[in-house]
């Protein structure tokens, strides 16, 4: 657990900044009051910038000569994420202990004897970078090519999975799907899964039952789902939201693709920490012409924005590109590492 300290001048949105940090990231313990012993504090008061174990809140988007600054106003997922990448990068803790400081269970695992399928989760280091499009191509190829079932669940705040799937008028109950759940009701799958590839777990846009849901929720709803006619795969895909539960889902299941959209392949943050959760991930760069540095565990997907076709309800992905000829080559690197028994 980070302790960390919030000492910003307006009061109501200190309070508001540590009630967002709370809820978005359960491995930070959010400080209003005594602060001067926390492992971190965030503060907007420039008499406290160049103290070690302070990130800056500027009022400015341009953050001037402050290397460990940040606007005050950003996204709460971004704050949290410049967080923990500044408690690495100042050894406020130890690469190594970042599991163990997260609580995080060896002795607990997604699959018990029962439980078949390849849990692997998605996760991007920045917006937009190509993780909900990556996951879409690479289920179709799985499916027509290697004959893969595949299971979509979209855990983001807010889930943009619907330009690429459609959208959906009927509103998901997953209210009553996890009161079942945690009542021992049986569920009907084809309630709460639409057909397709790849198929998918329904959830509305906004939908806090998802978004808040624990972990052990979430292990039975996958297990309960995965009943009967297993899936081959279940791809979770958390957008940029690192979280401690979704630290610990990719700690429980069987690997992680982390996307990226840069001309070079330096390692950041994220990628750091979910190195130091799991041995088992690929990167992937979206950014990049074609390569031949492709590794066992680094592949380069071609920017080619001609292999996207808006229409009017949904984006089109066409695999006839080069883009898709790509794509093809992970998914057999992929098939080639997780697709084993």
């Amino acid at each position: 657990m980070l302790h960390v300290g919030v000492d910003v001048s307006d009061g109501d949105f200190a309070f508001a900044l540590a009630r967002s940090l709370s809820r978005n990231d359960k491995e930070l313990q959010i400080h209003l009051d005594n602060i001067k012993d926390c492992d971190l504090i965030l503060s907007d008061r420039r008499e406290r910038r160049n103290l070690k174990n302070v990130l800056y809140l500027s009022g400015e988007i341009n953050r001037g000569d402050f290397d460990d600054s940040m606007y005050k106003y950003s996204d709460c997922r971004y704050i949290s994420n410049m967080v923990l990448e500044h408690w690495e990068k100042y050894g406020i803790c130890d690469k190594a202990d970042i599991s163990a400081k997260k609580g995080i269970s060896s002795s607990l695992r997604m699959k018990d004897g029962s439980f078949t399928g390849k849990v692997i989760s998605f996760l991007g280091t920045t917006g937009g970078c190509g993780v909900t499009s990556t996951i879409m191509s690479l289920s179709v190829i799985l499916s027509e090519v290697f004959d893969k079932r595949v299971l979509y669940f979209n855990l983001q705040s807010k889930d943009s999975s619907c330009l690429y799937l459609g959208r959906t008028e009927k509103k998901a109950d997953t209210q009553r799907l996890f009161y079942y759940l945690k009542s021992g009701v049986p569920v009907n799958k084809k309630e709460h899964i639409a057909g397709g590839i790849p198929s998918y777990i329904k959830r509305n846009e906004t939908d806090d039952f998802v978004y808040n849901a624990e972990i052990g929720d979430l292990i039975i709803l996958l297990e309960e789902l995965n009943k009967g006619n297993p899936f081959h795969y279940i791809f979770l895909d958390f957008g940029t939201e690192l979280s401690q539960r979704n630290a610990d889902l990719i700690h429980r299941g069987d690997g992680s693709v982390v996307v990226k959209k840069d001309k070079d392949n330096t390692e950041n943050h994220i990628l750091n920490r979910v190195k130091a959760i799991t041995s088992s991930v690929i990167m992937v760069n979206t950014f990049c012409k074609s390569n031949t540095g492709n590794g066992e565990r680094l592949h380069y997907i071609s920017f080619d924005e001609s292999a996207f076709e808006n229409t009017e309800s949904r984006v089109n992905i066409n695999l006839k590109t080069l883009y898709g000829g790509d794509m093809w080559k992970f998914a057999k690197k992929f098939e080639r590492l997780y697709g084993r028994t």
